[in-house]
């Protein structure tokens, strides 16, 4: 996983931001159902 982050940092950024994209959108979900 390390060697894939220096081949391309870019990518492993996205993907990160996507992460944390999807883990807010759930939380979001989850306060909205009580």
């Amino acid at each position: 996983m390390e060697a894939r982050a220096e081949l391309d940092p870019a990518r492993e950024s996205a993907g990160g931001d996507l992460l944390l994209a999807l883990l807010a959108r759930r939380a979001d979900l989850r306060r909205e159902i009580p």
